[in-house]
């Protein structure tokens, strides 16, 4: 199925702090997704063996093999994609295959891009994600259902849109930094507001933004302030004043000014072009 028709059901989701380790392959009843908080250690996992560290993730189907091999504090989340087994509310232990029982398993529903075990390292967005997904769960407030389900699934979209930028996080980023951007020109006050809103440090934001499109995060916003103000400007009657405030800028000499130096025009001759 595809990603969008989901509506995942955590079963569990908790911090493991104890040492994980396991003497064979064992199989889970459900999907699992695994963020190492410390620690480092491997994870043996379809056959194959991955060394793990600090900000490691894993993500996998029901019924697949793995167990662990280190010292690591865990974050663990149990789900499934669909509602079809919501009312199985207590997660089942993974057992080795010989004694695994196909009549007590969950969905086994899966989605593109995530059939297959996926092993990545987790920026500071998927850590956020999963940590307010575990803190939600424990909290098992009248919305707590609804509020992990969204954030897996949030989680989810993060962890396929890294697959398909091929894991450059700077790509990723920037595409986020932009989006914010011009769904919030107008309320934007300066670049820690960006950083907050994104969870990154907003010298880092800046840094990364600059390297990948060539323009500072100031002038990026300027210019996203100045297209909304050209629309502003061919739809409405507000006057030039009324409209730099209405994009956000602080004065109608420095909206001008702005306006001029990025299209070659004062406002009032774009508006009457």
């Amino acid at each position: 199925m595809e990603l969008s028709a989901c509506n995942p059901f955590l079963r569990a989701a908790q911090i493991q702090p104890a040492v994980l380790e396991g003497a064979s392959p064992r199989m889970a009843y459900d999907y699992r997704i695994f963020l190492i908080l410390e620690g480092e250690g491997h994870i043996y996992i379809a056959g194959e063996v991955h060394p793990l560290k600090e900000n490691s993730l894993i993500c996998f189907p029901p019924e697949t093999e793995y167990y662990f091999r280190g010292k690591m504090k865990v974050a663990v989340l149990n789900f499934d994609l669909t509602r079809a087994f919501q009312n199985q509310r207590k997660p089942l232990t993974p057992v080795p295959r010989e004694e695994y029982d196909p009549d007590a398993r969950f969905d086994l529903t899966t989605a593109d891009g995530l059939a297959s075990p996926l092993l990545i390292t987790a920026d500071e967005i998927e850590r956020e994600l999963i940590l307010r997904t575990v803190s939600a769960f424990a909290a098992d407030t009248p919305y707590s259902d609804a509020r992990t389900s969204a954030e897996i699934k949030k989680l989810l979209s993060e962890l396929l849109e890294k697959q398909l930028s091929g894991g450059d996080l700077g790509n990723r980023l920037v595409e986020k930094v932009l989006l914010y951007v011009r769904t919030n020109a107008a309320e934007i006050r300066d670049n820690a507001m960006i950083g907050k809103a994104l969870g990154y440090h907003p010298i880092y934001v800046a840094s990364v933004v600059k390297e990948k499109t060539g323009k500072t995060l100031h002038r990026i916003l300027l210019e996203e302030r100045v297209r909304l103000a050209c629309r502003y400007l061919y739809s409405t009657d507000h006057s030039v004043e009324e409209i730099a405030y209405e994009t956000g800028f602080s004065s109608r000499n420095h909206f001008c000014t702005v306006f001029r130096s990025i299209t070659g025009m004062t406002p009032l001759s774009y508006r009457g072009k």
